[in-house]
């Protein structure tokens, strides 16, 4: 994972996945999917 800061106050996070761009698009779009890994244990995404 790569993190560049600029100059304009702007953060651009960069992560290559190794997973076929279906199956990320799934995980983004599906609210079931989204709560299993958006937030770090102990949090979670209830909504």
């Amino acid at each position: 994972m790569n993190a560049t800061p600029n100059n304009d106050r702007e953060l651009v996070i960069t992560k290559l996945i190794d997973a076929p761009p279906e199956k990320v698009f799934r995980c983004w779009t599906e609210p079931e999917l989204l709560k299993q890994w958006f937030a770090p244990k102990p949090w979670s995404t209830p909504h």
